[in-house]
């Protein structure tokens, strides 16, 4: 048997001795917990996030999480603070 690559995963605070673990406690697949590792995106595996991790938007030396956060304090729509 081939040694495991992916051991003792930290996921939101919780240490997993295996991918296997993890994705029972997690509710996925051990390959969606190896590919989460690979790709440095552990904080989002079995969330039901897919896709890019928001990027951080900064108006007027103020920091907002995402686009949408931008938009609802000054009362714009998310596509006007990605155009802008």
């Amino acid at each position: 048997m081939a040694t495991r690559v992916h051991t003792d995963l930290t996921i939101r605070g919780t240490t997993y001795p295996d991918a296997a673990s993890a994705a029972r406690a997690l509710g996925v697949t051990p390959e969606a917990v190896r590919s989460a590792a690979r790709k440095g995106r552990l904080d989002r595996v079995g969330t039901g996030r897919k896709g890019l991790a928001p990027m951080p938007v900064r108006i007027r030396g103020e920091v907002f999480t995402d686009a949408h956060a931008a938009a609802a304090r000054f009362g714009v729509t998310p596509q006007a603070v990605w155009r802008a």
